[in-house]
């Protein structure tokens, strides 16, 4: 609404339906003989509606803050998903916006960070940005610099208060787009429900504003909240329509996120030559637009086929390049699935000790920034590297902690099936598990889970990128 509080769109569209309803309700009174004089009104009435629809179409498309500049663009979220960002553009549109002022000069420097994989040096001036002056792009921008920080509760914080503003102002792009970043931190957190919820909202909105950029990236996320609770079908007819979104958009982010999870699909399933060319496909794509994040997500997820096929070496190599690039960007979740995934080649080297170093490193990450699965996953690979270690009591104790999160948070992975069956067999005798020939080998399949496998939402990454898409968006 305007800042003086008058809704000329709404007027515009009242007063146009009004005269339709005089034009159709003195039409059918003309009919009868004793009401003749009302039929001279009937002509200039028809001219009137028409003026009256097409200035309300006028009005429409002159008050679009849409009109002049994107204001939502793409940028990467958490491995093969995306978040919504707001651009300078839409902060200049704001209501009460005041230009060369704190408020812009701290927003710039804050883009400038987050565009230099900068996130919580981007956070620090955005809520400088924000002390100056309170407003939509700011808050969506900080909740995603925070989401990439992984500082998912103050993340969600943020966006729940962008919410709100955006609701009390009637803007529904941008309500979408705070629901949609919302969706993403849920689904990290393991909060499948409020996830889905939150991403059915963003979907609905976006359709209703005519954004499919914003349909497609919430598509991606509802893929990997599909597949997280067991529905692998749903996920990959899910990111097939999010891949056709972006092809006809021409959005190389989301055609190379979109194949990165097509391609975790096909890891999950065994066809590991195709999840191969889906990842070399996505790195490649990642590659061409000069994104060092997707890059090291589409790494990692190499590593990860790399490691399924039993070629340890060449795995090793990708995941560590993988780390390399999260550490330098400081992606922590990011580095935290890498080290996951770099335990899991030890333990197949086995280089035991190195393995559980490895893994004691992710778990606290994990466990910092909240990311219940990633924290699960690990702890079942702990579990499974205690058992062929002979401490079957510190393996217990991991697996039942896996299970006890898997259980909580709804989880239907092949990490929940892992920590299941390593439980089953050192419960069932400790002679059966004594005598077996290579423990490690033997429950590697089921318990050694790479994170792409026990993750499939990401490339083990919370990592993010900031590159955006072409394509714009459109508001009510």
């Amino acid at each position: 609404m305007p800042a003086s509080g008058i809704n000329f769109k709404q007027l515009s569209r009242n007063f146009a339906f009004a005269s339709t309803g005089l034009m159709v309700l003195l039409s059918g009174l003309g009919q009868f003989e004793i009401l003749f004089f009302l039929h001279p009104l009937r002509v200039p009435l028809v001219v009137l509606t028409a003026t009256s629809w097409a200035g309300f179409f006028l009005v429409k498309t002159l008050l679009n803050p849409m009109r002049g500049g994107k204001q939502i663009v793409t940028t990467e979220g958490p491995g093969e998903e995306v978040i919504q960002k707001a651009t300078l553009t839409s902060l200049q549109q704001q209501p009460g916006f005041v230009a060369d002022d704190v408020a812009e000069e701290e927003f710039i420097k804050g883009e400038q960070r987050f565009l230099a994989f900068r996130y919580n040096e981007a956070a620090d001036h955005l809520r400088k940005s924000l002390d100056a002056y309170s407003s939509l792009p700011t808050l969506l921008n900080l909740g995603a610099a925070l989401l990439n920080s992984s500082a998912f509760e103050q993340a969600q914080e943020v966006l729940n208060m962008g919410l709100q503003m955006a609701q009390r102002m009637e803007k529904r792009l941008f309500e979408a787009a705070f629901h949609a970043n919302l969706g993403t931190i849920n689904s990290r957190l393991a909060n499948y429900e409020a996830a889905t919820q939150a991403c059915n909202t963003a979907l609905d909105l976006f359709r209703g504003v005519g954004d499919s950029r914003g349909q497609a990236d919430v598509l991606l996320t509802m893929g990997n909240l599909q597949l997280n609770q067991g529905d692998s079908d749903k996920a990959r007819r899910t990111f097939e329509r999010a891949l056709k979104r972006y092809e006809l958009a021409k959005s190389p982010l989301g055609r190379a996120n979109a194949v990165g999870n097509l391609g975790n699909l096909f890891l999950g399933a065994g066809e590991f030559d195709e999840a191969l060319k889906h990842h070399q496909r996505a790195l490649e794509l990642h590659e061409k637009t000069g994104n060092p994040l997707g890059r090291a997500n589409a790494l990692s997820n190499i590593g990860n086929v790399r490691f399924r096929t039993e070629k340890y070496d060449d795995a090793l190599k990708a995941h560590q390049a993988a780390l390399k690039i999260y550490e330098q960007i400081g992606a922590g979740l990011g580095s935290a699935g890498a080290l996951a995934n770099i335990g899991n080649v030890l333990f197949k080297q086995s280089k035991a000790k190195e393995a559980l170093t490895t893994y004691e490193q992710a778990l606290k990450i994990h466990t910092e920034v909240g990311n219940a699965l990633g924290k699960a996953n690990t702890l079942t690979n702990m579990g499974s590297l205690y058992s062929r270690m002979r401490q079957e009591e510190d393996a217990l104790d991991c697996l039942r902690q896996a299970m006890r999160i898997f259980e909580s948070v709804g989880a239907r992975t092949k990490g929940l099936e892992a920590a299941e069956e390593l439980i089953r067999r050192i419960t069932g005798s400790k002679t059966e598990v004594e005598t077996t020939e290579d423990p490690a080998d033997e429950t590697d399949e089921s318990s050694s889970v790479d994170e792409a496998e026990a993750e499939t939402e990401t490339n083990d990454a919370g990592s993010q990128q900031t590159k955006t898409d072409d394509d714009t968006s459109t508001a009510s």
